[in-house]
């Protein structure tokens, strides 16, 4: 089977400069830190239609993990290849280490480099488990290193629902998120698709492809 590449420094340059070009509240954020706050639709979207465009197997999931924190939350993810083991490429990842406190605002506020360089995920559904250990290691490690700076309301902006949860805790929480059995298909919103298509002009050539 052909092996997918995903060339992520590429695919994260043209998502953050392409939601710069869409009329959302997103095209305010500051460039480097898009990817950590957009929405899972939008980038989701972009992916898609990029590799649409490029003849690449791919289609949009829905994850419905119902956490006891947040039972509302849903996840739209691309995935790609084999129906039986495709591959996941996450670009809006980020929003979970919210979970444990770590946000745009927190990093806009206390201006620490709390992120991981990572910006995009890309893995097959069958060895996600490598991903969730090292999420959840880098939530575990943020928790020790939580400034919790507070806005000028005095909200904490380092406090989430996983902020001093144990590392069993967050990784299952995550591992839902991921879950195949959470999964529907996603039927996508015009709006959003839109939008997507906008991004999608953004990404280099060759940001994916298979060899």
């Amino acid at each position: 089977m052909p092996k997918l590449t995903v060339d992520t420094e590429k695919l994260a340059y043209g998502l953050e400069r392409g939601i710069g070009h869409t009329n959302t509240i997103f095209a305010t954020i500051p460039e480097k830190l898009r990817l950590r706050s957009s929405p899972c639709g939008l980038v989701s979207s972009a992916i898609v239609e990029y590799l649409k465009n490029e003849d690449f197997p791919a289609r949009q999931v829905i994850s419905s993990p119902k956490l006891p924190f947040s039972p509302e939350m849903q996840h739209v993810i691309p995935l790609v290849g084999e129906e039986n083991d495709p591959v996941v490429i996450d670009a809006s990842f980020s929003q979970f280490l919210g979970y444990v406190g770590l946000t745009g605002a927190y990093v806009e506020a206390t201006q620490a480099k709390a992120f991981p360089e990572e910006k995009i995920l890309h893995f097959n559904l069958s060895e996600k488990e490598v991903v969730l250990n090292w999420l959840t290691s880098l939530a575990v490690q943020f928790q020790s290193q939580n400034r919790h700076p507070r806005d000028e309301f005095g909200r904490d902006l380092g406090q989430g629902p996983l902020s001093s949860a144990s590392a069993s805790r967050i990784k299952q929480s995550l591992s839902k998120i991921w879950d195949p059995s959470n999964f529907s298909e996603w039927p996508s919103i015009a709006r959003v698709q839109k939008d997507g298509q906008t991004v999608a002009k953004y990404i280099p050539g060759n940001a994916i492809s298979f060899s």
